[in-house]
């Protein structure tokens, strides 16, 4: 479990920020406050290349959620792992790959689905880590 004994910050990086944070925002998820500045940001959801290459420029991480289940990227010995790590696994279903692939789709399931992992998070269930802070 990740414990942050403030209101916490999250930055999201990926290409759909903006419908993420609408979606974050409509959960009324409590003690959660957006940042803008990558440095401030405790908690990070994003697109594990994405990740990789701001990952210097996140001093104050804590908790990063991949937006995906591979996070392949992430995990070269070389970058740092003072964090904990979480994937969605899981997310994704063959129904939902199947219609995203037909109709194009909105990603509101996928979306709905990483802000209940995030939420459970915030309440105290902890997510599996991938990797833990030592």
């Amino acid at each position: 479990m990740v414990i942050i004994d403030h209101m916490p910050r999250l930055y999201i990086l990926t290409s759909e920020k903006e419908e993420y944070r609408k979606s974050i925002e409509q959960a009324n998820l409590p003690d959660l406050e957006f940042t803008d500045n990558l440095s401030e940001g405790e908690i990070v959801l994003g697109e594990p290349r994405m990740l990789r290459e701001k990952l210097s420029q996140l001093p104050n991480l804590k908790w990063m959620q991949s937006m995906y289940a591979g996070v392949e990227a992430l995990m070269d010995s070389s970058l740092r792992h003072d964090y904990t790590l979480t994937n969605a696994r899981g997310v994704y279903t063959y129904l939902d790959i199947y219609w995203h692939m037909k109709r194009k789709s909105s990603n509101a399931t996928r979306h709905n689905k990483i802000i209940n992992m995030i939420a459970s998070n915030q309440a105290g269930c902890a997510a599996k880590p991938l990797v833990c802070s030592a």
